[in-house]
């Protein structure tokens, strides 16, 4: 998939390369909203280890909805 710009494209690749975030995408639900409360609440997680936002304003969460569905599809 192509992401509409850098931020959204380094969230996306954690997400779904990272066994550790996997496995949270996998034991969760809901929208990318609902993982960032996740994130930030439970593991306190605000970063990429690229140090790219999981909260940054530029994240295009429609494209990251997508790759929730299909992750959680697998």
């Amino acid at each position: 998939m192509t992401y509409s710009n850098y931020a959204t494209a380094n969230v996306a690749l954690w997400l779904s390369e990272d066994e550790g975030l996997y496995k949270i995408v996998k034991s969760t639900e809901g929208s990318y909203k609902d993982l960032q409360a996740i994130f930030l609440e439970e593991f306190q997680l605000i970063v990429t280890p690229d140090l790219e936002s999981f909260h940054g304003r530029d994240l295009d969460h429609h494209e990251l909805n997508v790759l929730l569905h299909e992750l959680r599809e697998d």
